[in-house]
């Protein structure tokens, strides 16, 4: 599967109906990195350069991604995996369960806090997944 640039996604979810938020600065970025003590991977990275979350959840799959200061908010939410620290980046059915992943590694799993089921092997994968609609279940 081809992984898919910033601007792609962007332009794809927009053509969905979904409304993104606007974008983050590299200065949000590095506000973000530092009260998370963490590096955000260049994939995350470029994602957030072009836009910062969704501002309503995507009507088809009920998922919405947070913008940085809500992954913030909920940082004391993470879970470790293998040694390293997973976020919750978003959230399905309003909050119903949420979305987990490594923000300092794309080739890792995206899934299911409560659940605990793989939504796909990496973020480039969830986001193609969730563009092409594979998550989407409720008809416009």
């Amino acid at each position: 599967m081809k992984r898919l640039d910033a601007a792609t996604i962007a332009d794809k979810l927009d053509a969905k109906g979904v409304e993104l938020g606007k974008p983050a600065s590299e200065e949000d970025l590095k506000q973000f990195e530092t009260e998370m003590a963490l590096i955000l991977d260049s994939y995350f990275r470029q994602i957030y350069l072009r836009f910062n979350g969704f501002v309503v959840p995507d009507h088809k799959s009920m998922i919405s991604l947070w913008p940085l200061a809500r992954i913030l908010e909920e940082k004391e939410m993470y879970l470790v995996v293998g040694q390293e620290r997973c976020f919750a980046i978003g959230d399905f059915m309003i909050d119903s369960d949420f979305l987990m992943c490594r923000l300092t590694r794309e080739a890792a799993p995206v899934f299911f806090q409560c659940e605990k089921s793989e939504l796909a092997p990496t973020a480039s994968i969830f986001f193609s997944k969730l563009i092409s609609g594979d998550f989407d279940f409720m008809k416009a």
